[in-house]
């Protein structure tokens, strides 16, 4: 029976390895530029670098090595902005270059990264309800002002917010790091799951759960505490 399971999950190895085409850049450099519809959320996903602009939505550029660049796709569904490799396509860079990415934003509502690239914003995102999300090994940081911010984290990434907001809800799932120490806020709900770590501000309520090895600290002196801690984390003023 164990040499059984050895043999297929071996093969589901195989069959998975074999039905992504790798495709190496040639590196020559090119930069082009995609047009999509507008909209209101950016998701994207890949080893790739993205730069948040502001500026007319749809204008996409594209800056990578010319042999890969047909491979990304830049779409529109359900208003957001979707930018990832095809379907079973594995895109390789030449040592020491990168895919850069840059998108212009007028009013977006939500930003997510999915995987092990790089995600910032040159120009502050403004939102009334701001959704941010981030999926995998990568980094994620942005400028905000937001009336409240949502903001989720799975795995061993980091997420980073600066800016101003009246409620912060944040979670962390995993080994990653959520960084809110320069994101002024009055209203914060935080929780950490797992053995990363939190930082937040909360100048008027804060509510801290903690379950497992992580940690929460935060800044500002909230008038009412409700914090509970379940396994060998802390939550601690800094």
């Amino acid at each position: 029976m164990k040499k059984l399971f050895v043999l297929v999950a071996t093969l589901l190895v195989v069959v998975t390895t074999q039905a992504q085409k790798k495709i190496k850049g040639n590196g020559k450099m090119t930069t082009i530029t995609r047009t999509t519809s507008d909209y209101d959320g950016v998701k994207c996903a890949g080893s790739f670098d993205y730069i948040l602009v502001s500026g007319t939505e749809g204008k996409i550029t594209i800056e990578g090595e010319e042999n890969l660049l047909e491979y990304i796709v830049t779409e529109v569904k359900d208003g957001n902005l979707i930018v990832k490799t095809e379907d079973r396509i594995n895109l390789r860079t030449s040592y020491n270059k990168t895919i850069k990415i840059t998108i212009p934003f007028q009013d977006i509502n939500s930003v997510s990264l999915a995987g092990s690239g790089d995600l910032w914003n040159e120009d502050k995102i403004t939102s009334t309800n701001l959704k941010v999300a981030l999926a995998g090994s990568g980094d994620l940081k942005l400028t905000v002002d937001a009336s409240s911010i949502d903001a989720s984290l799975a795995g061993s990434g980091d997420l980073t917010l600066k800016g101003n907001t009246n409620s912060l809800e944040a979670s962390v799932a995993g080994s990653g790091d959520f960084h809110g120490f320069d994101l002024q806020t009055n209203h914060t709900i935080v929780s950490v799951a797992g053995s990363g770590d939190a930082t937040v501000v909360s100048n008027e309520s804060l509510k801290a759960r903690v379950s497992g090895s992580g940690d929460i600290k935060y800044k500002g002196n909230p008038k009412t505490e409700d914090t509970k801690v379940a396994g060998s984390g802390k939550i601690e003023s800094n």
